[in-house]
């Protein structure tokens, strides 16, 4: 048995802007005609400082939502590798319906940009398609559990690259899987490190999604839990809220029966605080050294005469 749910919110920083979310996301549960059951999760960032984002991501979303479903049948008959293309298609498509929807009202293509990641799931194989700094985390049947994808960010601070970098897409198949997650970048970037941190999943956070049996009778207990933690509603002394102000996009999804059958997983709090501190002194080391480099190659300001050259009054 597949259970999911999806979660989008408007984050602080909009709400007190007075802009659009800019985020959105979607999952469902179908049935081939044999009863095999396939989910098919999408979430969508748009790109901050685009108008129209907010379109972006909603169609792009909902076009390859419809896509996949209408073709799913026939492409998980014929293979993975017929997955893996159908999830190709829905990417083109998506940017296809932008585009049309850009044309449509004059406004300039580039203002709907936005991310994309796609994870289609039969129990154990997930097929996923990415684009952006978003993310997908995968708890596996040993326990074991990580991030999939990787993050597309640009060379300057919060650039990312969006779908029509077609150069950038990704597309995979793992297998073993027991649950996942997807997350935009405001939750991915808060339990889950970057790449100088290892990509390390801090899963305490994440364990009631992936790893505590979610059945259809807990379904809406467990999405009203997580949206009342999102929104700062659940009263914690630090509320989630006064960390993460970016709009925020949360999906899981469970083999109800695989996550039930997991052994307990062991977290070593100790081993990740060292570990954290670790990488804290190694940021300041190399901080200190491209400061001291920068210090000694620094030239004088032209408009400041050096002492004892020619332009110094004693």
């Amino acid at each position: 048995m597949l259970t999911t749910f999806n979660i989008t919110q408007r984050g602080e920083s909009h709400i007190s802007s007075g802009t659009e979310c800019q985020d959105y996301s979607a999952s469902v549960v179908t049935k081939l005609r044999n009863k095999q059951p396939l989910s098919i999760s999408v979430i969508a960032d748009g790109v901050g400082n685009c108008q129209c984002s907010q379109y972006g991501a909603e169609i792009a979303v909902k076009t390859t939502i419809g896509y996949i479903k209408k073709r799913l049948e026939r492409a998980y008959r014929k293979g993975e590798a017929s997955m893996t293309a159908l999830i190709r298609s829905s990417f083109d498509m998506a940017l296809k319906r932008i585009h049309a929807c850009a044309d449509s009202m004059e406004i300039p293509f580039p203002l709907f940009d936005t991310t994309l990641t796609i994870v289609v799931y039969d129990g154990d194989r997930a097929w996923y398609g990415h684009i952006g700094d978003s993310g997908f985390v995968a708890l596996f049947k040993n326990g074991e559990y990580a991030l999939i994808t990787q993050r597309h960010k640009g060379e300057e601070a919060n650039s990312v690259f969006p779908l029509p970098c077609k150069s950038k897409w990704d597309f995979g198949m793992v297998d073993n899987v027991v649950s996942f997650v997807l997350m935009t970048d405001g939750v991915l970037d808060f339990c889950v490190g970057n790449e100088k941190l290892e990509n390390r999943v801090f899963f305490p956070f994440l364990k009631p999604a992936l790893a505590e049996a979610i059945t259809r009778k807990a379904l809406c207990f467990a999405r009203q839990d997580w949206s009342d933690f999102f929104a700062g509603r659940d009263n914690r002394e630090k509320s989630f809220r006064n960390v993460v102000i970016d709009d925020i996009s949360f999906v899981v999804v469970q083999n109800v029966e695989a996550v039930k059958s997991l052994a307990p997983i062991y977290f070593d709090l100790a081993a990740w605080n060292r570990r954290t501190q670790e990488f804290l002194v190694e940021q300041r080391r190399v901080l200190n050294r491209d400061y001291e480099k920068w210090k000694n190659n620094q030239e004088t300001p032209p408009d400041v005469a050096a002492p004892n050259q020619g332009g110094a009054r004693a």
